[in-house]
């Protein structure tokens, strides 16, 4: 006996929700592939009860054009068993072997491709969906025909569990900092080079070896909540990846930029950034970074780019230790080059011992000279590299005690020079 059974007002499609989601590599034919894994728990308010065969289906992702699709990959259902008015789970498993070409080719006009789209979606929390419709194939020969048919002739938009990019990049900041500024014939803005330093998050679930290959970053910097200027890594630079031990789902990614422009917004609390680097005294100063990183992402499958991951952390500049501390600057020559009856020019060449790692580049320097108290000169500096050990220094300086002291600073001016004809003698200050 046969009994048909109607069912009017039928949703368009049951409340469901994907529960899980479990990405890794394997190696089918001796090559490498991706195996996914699916669970979905959909709503079932019906007094039926029947069991269905496995089912296939086929996965597509968003194309280039509005309602496109790319069939990306294959998927099989376990055998599911429904059961009166209780929640149906339905295991999905699909092997992606290859990635189809129009997948990873650039969008016409546009900077991305469709997966470097997907992802960006994914990993900012956005709406990431697959489309999924059933394959038309009976695969075991014993699902009903009309529902092969059915699956067939439908393609659900399915989400796809989101992991928001807050989470993805768990710390962000800069090490190894060296900040040049523009000489007589530098550019207009300060440059600067560092070890940029990211431990990167992976979605829970995904456990397929990902190596971040390049980096780019546009972030704001900041100083005690200041904002001072905004930091532009326009070009990609070359990243290491490494799986930090013990914590299999966190990368740690590291990369060298040198040079990278820095724009500064305010000049007052980037000069009082650079006081604290010269004059701190060896305390470290915490500078904050806020902004977006692109990384160049390798896969099993391929090569993608995801844009715009919020990336906010610090930057830790190791201060100049106290110039007091330092050893002072050895005289090598004195050269006179034009006299007054009062003052004369002189060129001083010196060698001063840097014990620090920090390099540095002073583009222009005027410092007052003194003696027994008294201001008997000045001294000048341009476009000085100052790098770790020995440096040699030629400063213009200019001989004027009268005035800057007055009567007293030409009598100490005589005595110093009286002193340095005749042997050792004080230095200067």
């Amino acid at each position: 006996m046969t009994q048909l059974t109607i069912i009017s007002d039928l949703p368009e499609l049951p409340a469901y929700e994907v529960t899980r989601l479990h990405v890794q590599e394997v190696e089918v034919d001796h090559k490498r592939a991706i195996l996914a894994n699916v669970s979905v728990v959909i709503e079932n308010p019906y007094p039926f009860a029947f069991n269905v065969s496995p089912l296939g289906f086929e996965v597509s992702l968003p194309g280039c054009k509005s309602g496109s699709h790319i069939k990306t990959a294959s998927a099989t259902s376990s055998g599911i068993s429904i059961k009166p008015k209780t929640d149906i789970v339905v295991d999905v498993a699909s092997l992606i072997r290859s990635l189809p070409v129009d997948l990873t080719t650039i969008c016409p006009n546009k900077s991305l491709s469709p997966i470097d789209r997907f992802l960006g979606s994914y990993l900012h929390g956005e709406n990431a969906v697959v489309y999924v419709g059933g394959d038309g194939v009976n695969h075991e020969g014993r699902a009903p025909v009309w529902l092969v048919e059915l699956l067939r002739s439908v393609t659900v938009p399915v989400p796809v569990p989101s992991h928001t990019s807050d989470n993805v990049v768990q710390s962000f900041g800069l090490s190894h900092v060296n900040i040049k500024l523009p000489g007589d014939s530098g550019g207009a803005a300060p440059l600067l080079s560092a070890t940029v330093e990211a431990v990167i998050a992976l979605p829970k679930g995904m456990n397929l070896p990902i190596d971040i290959t390049k980096l780019k970053a546009l972030t704001d910097i900041s100083y005690r909540d200041h904002g001072f200027g905004t930091l532009d890594i326009k070009e990609w630079i070359p990243a290491t990846t490494e799986r930090i031990p013990g914590k299999d789902n966190l990368l740690r990614v590291s990369g060298v930029v040198t040079d990278a422009p820095l724009d500064v917004t305010d000049y007052d609390t980037f000069g009082e950034v650079a006081r604290k680097i010269l004059f701190g005294g060896g305390k470290a100063i915490q500078l904050g970074i806020n902004g977006t990183a692109d990384a160049d992402i390798n896969t099993s499958l391929g090569e993608f780019i995801v844009h715009k991951i919020p990336a906010s952390g610090n930057i830790t500049l190791d201060a100049l230790p106290d110039f007091r501390s330092l050893p002072f600057p050895t005289l090598n020559d004195i050269v006179i080059e034009s006299t007054t009856e009062d003052s004369m020019n002189l060129k001083i060449s010196v060698s001063a011992e840097n014990p620090m790692p920090w390099e540095a580049f002073i583009p222009y320097s005027n410092v007052a000279m003194s003696y027994g108290g008294y201001i008997i000169g000045n001294g000048t500096i341009k476009n000085i590299h100052v790098v770790p050990g020995k440096n040699d220094i030629v400063v213009g300086a200019s001989w004027d005690p009268k005035p800057y002291g007055g009567e007293k600073g030409v009598k100490a001016g005589e005595e110093l020079l009286g002193n340095y004809i005749s042997g050792p003698s004080s230095p200067f200050s």
